[in-house]
């Protein structure tokens, strides 16, 4: 026999709201739902299977993110990158002290890197553009959809891939406004 109250259990709604040091490695994981972490400075990995990410850090060294369907926005980042999107945008403000490689299925890629920043480009995109503010040092044959190029010499590997969107990478980011406190925030629906 079904519950009485069978449409009381359905719907229902659970954010969680953790405080940690600044030094953890954080790894978190949601179905569907938004994840929103603050302040860290150690290595962190997000999963959604449904839902954005984002992720205010104070110089995260190495960032693992992935989220099938939703946008990446990644602040403050010092240190490593893989995030991939199967369907959205990623965008990342950051120094690339090691390689990053981002890469979306259908959507575009959006980097801030400060003026003076060294590293290497290897870009592609399948329907798009892609556009790099700072002076590069093209290496291989110039194309709209494909570029590789070193910056300020070089330096760490920025490999960013979209299969439809355009890939832009600006000059001039400045560091994240961070608060004091330490937060991940995992908003979740149980069925």
């Amino acid at each position: 026999m079904p519950h009485a109250d069978s449409d009381f259990f359905r719907n229902i709604s659970i954010d969680y709201d953790v405080t940690t040091p600044r030094s953890t490695n954080l790894t978190a994981h949601t179905g569907s739902g938004t994840i929103q972490i603050a302040g860290m400075q150690s290595a962190v990995s997000a999963d959604s299977g449904s839902g954005s990410l984002q992720l205010s850090l104070a110089g995260a060294s190495q960032v693992k993110v992935h989220t099938g369907s939703g946008s990446i926005h990644i602040d403050g980042l010092a240190g490593g990158l893989d995030a991939s999107v199967g369907s959205g945008s990623i965008e990342v403000a950051g120094n690339p002290t090691t390689d990053w490689h981002l890469s979306a299925g259908a959507g575009s890629i959006r980097l801030k890197l400060a003026d003076n920043t060294r590293f290497t480009l290897n870009s592609n995109t399948g329907a798009g553009t892609v556009h790099v503010d700072q002076p590069i040092v093209m290496q291989g044959s110039l194309n709209r959809h494909h570029v590789s190029g070193t910056v300020n010499g070089g330096g760490p590997t920025i490999r960013a891939t979209t299969g439809a969107g355009s890939i832009t990478i600006q000059g001039n980011a400045t560091a994240a406004q961070l608060g004091d406190h330490n937060s991940l925030h995992v908003p979740s629906a149980i069925d």
